[in-house]
């Protein structure tokens, strides 16, 4: 009998660290590299069912003109703040760059963090609903590593828990 039990003691220890291994081994895997480039130059690449077909800069968007507006924010952990934006709407910032978002139905945004929020060309074709955004409360929003939320951001005016928001954008996918 202490045999088994001492056998049953190592069980758990070893299940976990086979399951940790195999954790490491996907996420390795799965990793896809930012090209550092890319984020020098804070441009957002944008797909369509996976291959480039276009790109834009913090530069392009704000030679564009600027729209204002406000909307609620909710953070993780944190009450919903009502918070002042400056951007443009991504359809206007795509059409500028020859992307007709119209000939798609969904769409993929994704963030520096790998995070991956999705929407539908309808919610980017309605006026004052999709914008790429580059301004919080007047002031230009940081990159990732000054402890920013961008320097680009897609924000989804009127979205409930901000759940579909992406910050730290460097790419759009269309399907």
């Amino acid at each position: 009998m202490p045999q088994k039990k001492r056998r049953n003691k190592w069980i758990i220890p070893a299940v976990l660290a086979v399951l940790a291994v195999g954790v490491a081994v996907l996420a390795t895997l799965n990793k896809q590299e930012v090209p550092l480039d890319q984020i020098e130059r804070n441009e957002v690449v944008v797909k369509a069912d996976g291959a480039e077909i276009g790109r834009f800069s913090l530069d392009t968007v704000k030679h564009m003109e600027k729209v204002e507006f406000s909307d609620r924010i909710k953070e993780t952990g944190k009450a919903a703040v009502k918070a002042q934006f400056g951007g443009v709407l991504l359809r206007d910032v795509l059409m500028s760059i020859g992307v007709d978002p119209s000939e798609y139905r969904n769409v993929a945004y994704k963030a520096l963090d790998m995070y991956t929020s999705a929407g539908t060309v309808d919610e980017i074709m309605q006026d004052g609903k999709v914008y790429v955004v580059y301004e919080r409360d007047g002031r230009q929003t940081r990159p990732k590593h000054e402890g920013g939320t961008g320097p680009l951001e897609i924000v989804i005016a009127g979205e409930q828990f901000s759940l579909r928001n992406c910050k730290f954008l460097m790419e759009i996918d269309f399907s």
